[in-house]
């Protein structure tokens, strides 16, 4: 397998001087090599290195905030239903911790396979990641460049640290968790996401991947 320096280094970055991680589907463990701290592998396949196989269209079989970093490196893109694993890898993951993702994006030959990078931006925005990536100007230009001239889309988020502290905590209009952007709706007087993806159904839907929708 040809590895990817770009994705190589933010494995490595976003791994070292963790406790412990969650790889996603970790197929054969290609990406052992950079990882810098100890991994729970998960994944659905019997030939694959898992330490744990299982369908990872349901729940996730770990405690809430167990996890210090996670890696999905092709495999988001593979699964059924991404906003409910999504929804999962928040859970178990501890709040400040990172979540690197790579996907196939629309020049791949993976066909209904791809993502296109505003998709996985939005995904990870509307499941409760906020950007890491974008606070580095260098890995954000790369993951800019190597999206136009490779066959990956990239993304490095995290579990927000500040949950709000008014009730309800969840969303009224999509049912998610409410983080720091939570406004209240002037119909009903109760909180809801800034943006909340019921809003931007019909935006989204534009998009020509091959997955599940946020919204459904």
């Amino acid at each position: 397998m040809s590895k990817h320096w770009f994705i190589a280094k933010l494995i490595e970055k976003y791994t070292k001087n963790k406790k412990l991680g969650l790889d996603i589907g970790i197929g054969q463990d290609n990406w052992k090599e950079f990882k810098k701290s100890n991994f729970i592998g998960i994944d659905k396949t019997q030939d694959s290195k898992s330490d744990i196989m299982l369908n990872l269209e349901g729940k996730l079989p770990f405690k809430d905030n167990v996890f210090d970093v996670v890696i999905a490196i092709n495999s988001l893109n593979y699964v059924e239903n991404a906003r409910r694993l999504l929804n999962e890898i928040n859970r178990v993951m501890k709040k400040g911790s990172p979540i690197v993702c790579v996907v196939d994006n629309e020049k791949s030959k993976n066909g209904q396979y791809v993502w296109e990078q505003r998709y996985l931006d939005r995904i990870l925005e509307v499941t409760g990641f906020q950007s890491v990536l974008s606070k580095s100007l260098k890995d954000f230009l790369y993951a800019k460049w190597y999206n136009k001239t490779s066959v990956y889309a990239f993304a490095v988020v995290k579990k927000p640290i500040k949950i709000i502290n008014k009730k309800p905590q969840i969303c009224t209009k999509c049912g998610n968790t409410l983080y720091e952007k939570a406004v209240k709706d002037l119909e009903t007087g109760k909180y809801i996401h800034k943006k909340c993806p019921k809003q931007i159904s019909k935006k989204a839907k534009s998009y020509s991947i091959f997955t599940t929708h946020p919204d459904s």
